[in-house]
């Protein structure tokens, strides 16, 4: 047995010296400034930064979390268990009941929005899809507005078998595995136990908290976006509660690249591959083309990456077949909002180049485009850096682990952001993998993350 794990580990480290792992850009010596400020934002104000020490109240906050431990994972396996893939909205109705239920226990006025539904053309068949509904809670007071957001939404659907919650108990920080369990329902826990301590302690009395529990941030928040954008208008600091990074540090995000996706359709002639070829224009090689052409939009130094994610050649799609129709959805990110119009030019420029045209026929292929914007980017701000150094310091009265990290993932936080609130993100528990089925979370930064929320709170009512 020994001999074939030192087998195994030396078969491991030939493979990692034949094929090395590239750095990304922002650990190489290549002037990329944008992106090494996101990928490591440099909070210079964070260790010198002091807060007050913990009062008496505040002390007391903290060790109402301190036996909520179990609570807060039974909670989390109820939401888990439940799906709510975005296209789910009975599910995603379901997990929003059970948050809005505790909340409005604590003197909360919910406000409902129903899901919405949307025909899409797949493949040339027309399909509806239905977002999740959104919850707004609102608790009226005087003083500091307070947004705190999470969306419910997962991108695990029925179908996908990613369904239960698995814990391991022994492992380092108890963990488990489950969909949705960092991407953000463990998030979404820590906003409902911070708010009950926080009521249970007389710190929500009189204060003005708005709790925005969204079901669609997973395809792009398309329907939630202008509700969002207008309570954080009206808000003085946001909170969002994506998972927290880097273990074990449980990185608080403060700057964001912008997202944005084009659907590319290309319809050409279809024609047996063999007996009538030459009378073809094959789709597939036309959305190849401009595929070759979109990557190359990418652009490391200006902060832009551009990736084809997904090909489909329709419901007649055969090898014998010169294909007729092909369409592509390709995912964008960008630093600069600027970008928005140069990458909107170049993609339109894109589109109108046609590559293929039948010299028999004279037929050309043809071209259609859904070209949208998601998340626009959270800029690096030195106010929001310097709150972000005042939670550092927080967390380190609490001696809870936390650092600061920027992210290239869309989140409503930029919203939020872009209104012009003081947002931060990630304020969730400690976990990783998201979107996959090794999707995990740290269970001990629960109650952590839920009292570094806590007195977050405590300390922008105190000012």
């Amino acid at each position: 047995m020994i001999r074939i794990i030192l087998l195994l580990m030396a078969a491991v480290l030939l493979f990692r010296l034949a094929f090395p792992q590239a750095p990304y850009p922002a650990d190489s010596t290549l002037p990329l400034p944008e992106v090494e400020a996101l990928v490591n934002p440099r909070v210079v104000v964070a260790e010198a930064i002091k807060v007050a020490p913990l009062d008496e109240k505040e002390k007391e906050l903290a060790k109402l979390l301190d036996g909520k431990k179990e609570e807060m994972i039974a909670l989390l396996k109820e939401i888990v268990e439940i799906n709510s893939g975005s296209r789910n909205a009975r599910g995603i109705d379901s997990v929003g009941k059970i948050l809005s239920s505790r909340l409005i226990k604590l003197g909360f006025k919910e406000e409902f929005i129903p899901a919405k539904a949307e025909t899409f053309d797949v493949a040339g068949e027309k399909k509806i899809q239905t977002s999740g509904p959104h919850r707004i809670l609102r608790k009226a007071g005087t003083g500091k507005k307070v947004l705190l957001m999470g969306h419910l939404d997962t991108v695990f659907e029925p179908e996908s078998g990613f369904l239960k919650f698995i814990r391991f108990p022994g492992t380092a920080g108890d963990s488990t595995v489950g969909p949705g369990t960092a991407d953000m329902k463990g998030g979404l826990v820590v906003i409902v136990f911070a708010l009950e301590v926080l009521d249970k302690a007389g710190f929500l009395k009189d204060k003005d908290v708005t709790v925005f529990f969204n079901g669609d941030e997973e395809t792009g928040s398309k329907f939630s976006k202008e509700r969002i954008f207008a309570e954080a208008k009206r808000a003085d600091f946001c909170l969002n509660f994506e998972e927290g990074r880097d273990v074990p540090y449980g990185g608080i995000v403060v700057a964001r690249k912008g997202t944005a996706g084009a659907t590319i359709t290309c319809r050409g002639h279809a024609a047996h591959a063999g007996n009538q070829h030459y009378l073809g224009i094959n789709a597939a090689v036309e959305l190849s083309q401009k595929l070759l052409e979109l990557s190359k939009l990418s652009d490391y130094k200006r902060g832009i990456t551009v990736s084809p994610g997904v090909i489909d050649l329709g419901p007649f799609a055969k090898s014998n077949r010169v294909p007729d129709f092909a369409r592509a959805e390709v995912d964008f990110r960008y630093l600069d909002p600027a970008d928005t119009s140069y990458l909107r030019a170049k993609v339109e420029e894109i589109r109108h180049r046609v590559y293929l045209r039948n010299p028999w026929t004279k037929e050309e292929a043809k071209t259609e485009l859904d070209f949208e914007f998601n998340f626009p980017p959270m800029r690096p701000d030195t106010a929001r850096y310097r709150w972000a150094g005042e939670v550092l310091a927080l967390a380190r009265l609490l001696e809870v682990p936390a650092g600061v990290k920027g992210s290239a993932g869309g989140s409503d936080a930029s919203i939020a952001a872009l209104a012009g609130c003081m947002t931060i993100d990630a304020l969730g528990p400690v976990g990783g993998a998201t979107h996959t089925t090794d999707e995990w979370v740290n269970l001990i930064t629960l109650p952590e993350r839920a009292k570094l929320t806590a007195l977050i709170l405590s300390r922008i009512w105190k000012n």
